[in-house]
């Protein structure tokens, strides 16, 4: 599962999980948001 977003101090992050038994996540990446990722965020313009 991919997961972008914010963290606490508003840093832009990709996140990836594994989904495990009992809906539990295992995150195996976390980095800073590369501007690959940026067209997957919602437009503050609308």
């Amino acid at each position: 599962m991919l997961l972008i977003g914010p963290d606490a101090a508003g840093n832009l992050l990709e996140l990836i999980a594994l989904v495990l038994a009992g809906d539990e996540l295992l995150i195996i990446h976390a980095m800073p948001l590369r501007p690959s990722f940026y067209p997957l965020l919602p437009d503050p313009t609308e």
